[in-house]
């Protein structure tokens, strides 16, 4: 998916756009939006069961690790970024990814979700 693009701020375009893409539901539903299961799974059960609580982490260091590459790619502006700045870069998106889903999936508008997305776009550069 990524690894076909040039620069960073694109990179991490296309990994935004294809969780929002997956997250989008064909069911019949008040929002039109699936849960998250990352956040749901948090939320419910993270604090209880330690199995759970190491699956999530798992889960939310894969997406961590995809942001962490796209931003590692060459950014359109010559900025050179540090290690602990693009892991710092992909921990806020992975937290901005799982805020703007339980966001959508309570109804937040079309126009809000792009807003939002350009947003932690913009945080690229």
């Amino acid at each position: 998916m990524i690894s076909d693009v040039k620069d960073s701020r694109q990179a991490v375009a296309l990994l935004v756009d294809g969780i929002l893409d997956v997250a989008k539901s064909s069911e019949a539903n008040a929002t039109g939006w699936r849960g998250c299961l990352i956040g749901n799974t948090a939320l419910e059960l993270g604090a209880d069961d330690k199995e759970i609580v190491a699956r999530l982490k798992i889960g939310v260091e894969i997406f961590r690790a995809l942001f962490r590459k796209a931003i590692s790619l060459p950014p359109t502006a010559s900025v050179k970024r540090s290690k602990r700045e693009i892991d710092q870069a992909a921990l806020q998106l992975v937290a901005n990814v799982q805020g703007l889903l339980v966001l959508a999936k309570s109804g937040l508008s079309d126009a809000d979700i792009m807003s939002a997305r350009a947003a932690m776009l913009a945080t690229i550069g």
